[in-house]
């Protein structure tokens, strides 16, 4: 990645200025901090895998390593069963990092995606997790009917999806 708006740092700083927005929002409006904590900062990692994504079409592992960690933090600080969670997220770890060994991250899906797909279902549990996956579908199915491409980033549309079942709850 090269030039200023390929470098991670600028995605990084917006997802920074949003989650300082989100706290101010709480604070003044007397919101639950704990989960606007929790929700500002699945929405800044996600924020920056999107913008990172869409320009370079990579994600940067320290970032889908860290949503992976961050999303078990959260499903511990909730009392959500961690173990079933952990293990399907080291599982999709695993097969992305078999992958990238064997295709040489070559192909219309790299192990950074796998990895995205690991944080999520740290974030969501498996189950909520598939309908994350789905409404990504249809963005990605959106996004190249108008894009006219076969090719798009995974992150934007999954981070879209993320945030409106984050806030909206199940929706499909």
């Amino acid at each position: 990645m090269t030039g200023f708006f390929h470098h991670p740092l600028p995605p990084c700083l917006v997802a920074t200025v949003a989650a300082l927005a989100t706290f101010a929002a709480a604070l003044t409006t007397g919101a639950d901090l704990a989960n606007t904590g929790w929700t500002a900062l699945l929405f800044a990692i996600l924020a920056s895998l999107a913008w990172i994504d869409a320009v370079s079409e990579t994600v940067p592992d320290v970032l889908t390593v860290a949503l992976v960690f961050t999303g078990l933090a959260h499903a511990s600080a909730v009392g959500a069963a961690v173990l079933p969670i952990g293990a399907a997220a080291v599982l999709l770890l695993t097969v992305g990092v078999l992958h990238g060994r064997i295709t040489g991250d070559l192909g219309w899906i790299g192990s950074g995606d796998y990895f995205l797909a690991a944080g999520v279902v740290a974030w969501f549990g498996p189950t909520q997790a598939l309908e994350v996956l789905a409404l990504t579908t249809l963005g990605l199915l959106f996004h190249s009917l108008i894009a006219r491409r076969a090719s798009i980033a995974l992150a934007p549309s999954l981070a879209a999806a993320a945030a409106l079942t984050w806030v909206g709850g199940p929706i499909l």
